[in-house]
């Protein structure tokens, strides 16, 4: 895989009992953009999770509710050290509100940030602007 997109998750969710796809799950603007974004752009699209790290839009997940705390960085940075390197990327592009506004993103930047540095995989981090920050 040449070029993957990226963003995290989102507090609003379809809440169907059944399990959804990732991109069926999440409700939002930013993450249908940067969806929209990765087919424009021909690359590979993926949502950074605070329950189960990396997934693919097409991966079904349960309703939840879980926010990734500063806490949980070191565990979910070995998590997502190990889907990437079994995914074989070598470029990210994390697409985010910026972390010193929106402080509740900061821990999910800082897990791309480390999984990336750790794995010699090429990061850019692209601060969104309105509506796209939720």
């Amino acid at each position: 895989m040449a070029l993957a997109y990226f963003t995290y998750c989102s507090k609003d969710k379809n809440a169907s009992a059944s399990e959804l796809s990732a991109l069926d799950r999440y409700v939002s603007e930013r993450i249908a953009h940067v969806h929209e974004l990765s087919r424009t752009d021909k690359a590979d699209f993926f949502i950074l999770s605070g329950q189960f790290g990396v997934l693919r839009a097409q991966e079904k997940i349960p309703n939840y509710d879980h926010l990734l705390l500063q806490s949980e960085v070191e565990a979910m940075t070995a998590r997502v050290e190990d889907q990437l390197r079994n995914l074989g990327l070598k470029s990210i592009r994390f697409f985010t509100a910026d972390p010193n506004v929106q402080m509740a993103v900061k821990p999910y930047g800082l897990v791309m940030k480390q999984a990336c540095l750790n794995l010699n995989i090429e990061l850019t981090e692209t601060i969104l602007d309105p509506p796209y920050i939720d």
